[in-house]
């Protein structure tokens, strides 16, 4: 089946495929990605060339872990590379992703392969309830001209609110388009719940709100949950793959978008447990312009069970830990999990709206929040010495109460920041 075909049955269709049927396409397309991507990428031949590796020894993915990784340095090095011989002289759509984990990389597309993965993403919308006349609202740093397709003939009709504008300009916005669904930067629009006013939350009363682009702290979506009343959904993407997995409606779970992308969890490498936390590493099925084979994203994610306990037949994710680089060192040189930290401050804080945790030499942490009450000395004193135990007393912890707390130049909200000079990957 020529891939054309195949990515246009996975973006109608793949939501609702069975086991055996993923399997087949996942297969089918991975031996045709890495075929093409040997015969007309420069990058990958030379990196199957240097592993004394054919295409025709991937036949499935059972042989996926014999590709060579790459990484956000390796396309850094040399971009050129990874652009596809039979697509350079056809206009792409170049993407450039935030930087939030320290290094921007062009994505570029060619036109058909853009409507493919933002069809499968709006599929997914349309699964938790989103009309073809819904007006949806975007809370983010998309670009103003780059609109699906759909919107041109009257459907998905869409207003883009700038994440980085002022709350209460934002909260005006919102109230003029009274949208019907809301997709936001988690941290955005948990900044917004704390500037609005109940006439504004009378007149934003959408139907539905999905979160992505950031890590999406059980605080985020408590706090959005109870300002709009309505089911509120996450999902997990990349500039590179667009949607990787959406969360499930029942058990809370995220659904891997089988149909579209191949997920590896792993943690030196190795294949991670249920239960067990490792980076996301990539394959997308249906990018052949620039392909990504095996491609470490730097994110920690937690495997979950497969097929998932609602029934539905892929993969899942328990939950989006963050990114690799978002660890702190300790002064031994052990790591430690930015979770261990948020989950104890997130106790002995209560009512806590918002924390960012930035870790400002190699013993101490100074940690931001916002509280939901007022805090006396000795009561921030005592979180200090508890906190601190929590983590073995490997760090000083140092509270300071804050209004509010700001995003990065790239308008994404990092909870988590760790010390400069050690990198924490790549």
């Amino acid at each position: 089946m020529a891939p054309r075909v195949r990515a246009i049955r996975a973006a109608l269709n793949g939501l609702d495929w069975t086991r055996d049927e993923l399997d087949q396409n996942r297969d089918e397309c991975l031996r045709e990605l890495v075929q093409h991507a040997y015969d007309n990428v420069p990058y990958y031949r030379a990196a199957f060339d240097r592993a004394g590796l054919q295409p025709q020894q991937i036949q499935s993915s059972a042989d996926i872990g014999r590709i060579p990784i790459t990484t956000r340095a390796d396309i850094q090095a040399a971009p050129g590379q990874f652009i596809a011989s039979d697509a350079r002289h056809t206009s792409l759509i170049s993407h450039l992703s935030s930087g939030s984990r320290g290094m921007p990389v062009h994505t570029k597309r060619t036109l058909f392969e853009e409507r493919i993965l933002s069809g499968i993403r709006l599929r997914v919308l349309m699964r938790y309830g989103m009309r073809l006349t819904d007006k949806r609202a975007s809370v983010s740093m998309e670009d103003a001209g780059d609109r699906p397709l759909a919107s041109y003939i009257g459907f998905f009709g869409r207003t883009l609110i700038d994440a980085g504008m002022p709350p209460q300009d934002a909260l005006r916005a919102l109230c003029a388009a009274r949208p019907d669904v809301i997709i936001a930067y988690p941290a955005s629009l948990a900044r917004l719940v704390e500037f609005i006013t109940p006439e504004q939350r009378r007149r934003i009363q959408p139907r539905l709100i999905t979160l992505g682009g950031e890590m999406v702290l059980t605080s985020f979506r408590r706090d959005i949950a109870e300002c709009f009343q309505c089911p509120v959904r996450e999902t997990y993407g990349a500039t590179e793959a667009n949607l990787i997995a959406w969360g499930c409606p029942v058990t809370g779970h995220l659904h891997i978008a089988e149909h579209s992308v191949i997920v590896e969890i792993c943690k030196e490498d190795q294949p991670v447990a249920v239960g067990e936390s490792g980076e996301a590493i990539i394959t997308v099925l249906h990018s052949r312009a620039m392909p990504f084979l095996r491609y470490r994203l730097n994110d920690l994610v937690t495997r979950g069970p497969a097929p998932c306990p609602c029934g539905h037949p892929a993969a899942t994710l328990i939950a989006v830990r963050g990114r690799t680089n978002d660890w702190f060192k300790l002064p031994d040189g052990r790591l430690l999990h930015p979770f261990v930290v948020s989950d104890s401050v997130m106790d002995h804080i209560p009512g806590l709206r918002r924390l960012q945790i930035t870790q400002t030499s190699e013993r101490e942490l100074t940690i931001a929040i916002v509280p939901g009450q007022v805090l006396s000395a000795a009561s921030l004193a005592e979180a200090e010495g508890k906190i601190a135990a929590s983590v073995g007393y490997c760090f000083q912890i140092k509270l300071k109460t804050v209004q509010g707390l700001d995003r990065g130049p790239n308008q994404k909200f990092n909870p988590f920041v760790p010390l400069r000079d050690w990198g924490g990957g790549q």
